[in-house]
């Protein structure tokens, strides 16, 4: 947090400098933007340890900007331009919003609907889309823990204090993104270990139901497909590609009927030939999360996205809209910019 106090300082000196302003005015292609989730809860080291779900009140100044300085519209807008070999008009911006967690119904949506900003969301259409992802499970198992100590894989962690907790959800994350197949069986122990914990409902963690994602369709977001599950689409054999891709856009055309369906890469993990296979299932165009503007010419299967979390003011918002906050990245490295 005390970094992101230095990198939003370091944005408004900027902006005051007038160097935002310019790189506005050069800046071309299309800004897609990515958020995960907007919250109403007061901040804490473990209700957001990754940062991803911004702030209710400071949503509501990005989509205050968002509606008085760039045009929004909906990414299948974008494609639809593509198509047809050009982008949409200038200063053109797409929300989109990854993963589908239910603050989106009582949070996001009521702020996109007041302020008249389209937006996508991309949600998992697999089997266990009704409950939380690995990530989640384990952070709110150790949050609701009352086991002073953890004995993990050779390694202890102690959780007698918030901040330890933070530390062991940080260390504990990667080591559960390696294990693939045995992640479920793993979270179990775990949550043994823990001494079973009850966690509470939270619409932080939880994810939307179908009919919550119909309802919110119906109210006018745009849905599209984040694949079936949360793990990396480019581990897959090549046919495993294939039907899990042709099995999710099925799930969305029973669900919500026939329409124009984007996908988001899990983890933004993509390539070429994954690109195609989705080119080939039917959906109309794929986003990453490399970093950067929509120019003409690019990738429909393969565009760029620009990753906004909890600590991105204006400043820094207005930075990442035109392309300066990409451009000062590998400048920066090392740098509390």
């Amino acid at each position: 947090m005390v970094e992101g106090r230095l990198k939003r300082a370091g944005f408004r000196v900027l902006q005051r400098a007038g160097v935002i302003a310019v790189s506005e005015l050069l800046a071309r292609g299309v800004p897609i933007l990515a958020y995960h989730g907007v919250t109403e809860a007061a901040a804490s080291p473990l209700s957001n340890v990754r940062r991803l779900h911004i702030p209710k009140e400071l949503f509501e100044e990005h989509l205050k900007f968002l509606n008085s300085r760039w045009c929004p519209v909906l990414l299948s807008t974008v494609s639809e331009a593509m198509e047809r070999g050009r982008l949409p008009p200038r200063r053109s911006v797409v929300v989109t919003i990854d993963d589908g967690y239910r603050n989106v119904l009582t949070v996001a949506m009521p702020l996109l609907k007041c302020f008249g900003v389209p937006a996508t969301m991309f949600v998992l259409t697999g089997a266990g889309r009704e409950r939380r992802m690995w990530i989640d499970q384990l952070e709110a198992m150790i949050e609701a823990t009352s086991v002073p100590l953890l004995q993990w894989q050779e390694r202890t962690f102690p959780l007698l204090s918030i901040t330890a907790k933070a530390g062991a959800i940080r260390a504990l994350t990667p080591l559960f993104g390696q294990l693939g197949a045995r992640r479920e069986t793993a979270l179990e122990e775990l949550r043994t270990l823990l001494g079973t914990p009850s966690e509470r409902p939270n619409p932080d963690r939880d994810l939307l139901t179908p009919a919550e994602i119909r309802g919110l369709r119906d109210a006018g977001l745009e849905i599209g497909s984040h694949a079936e599950e949360h793990e990396p689409l480019t581990d897959r054999p090549l046919e495993a590609m294939r039907s899990a891709l042709a099995r999710s856009r099925q799930v969305l055309e029973r669900d919500l009927g026939a329409g124009r369906y984007a996908l988001a890469y899990p983890y933004g993990a993509w390539n070429a030939q994954l690109a195609r296979v989705v080119e080939e299932a039917g959906f109309c165009c794929a986003v990453t999360t490399d970093p950067g503007l929509n120019r003409p010419g690019v990738d429909r299967f393969g565009l760029k996205r620009l990753l906004v979390g909890a600590d991105d003011n204006i400043p820094r918002l207005r930075a990442c809209l035109s392309g300066l906050r990409q451009f000062l990245k590998p400048i920066a490295a090392g740098l509390s910019v």
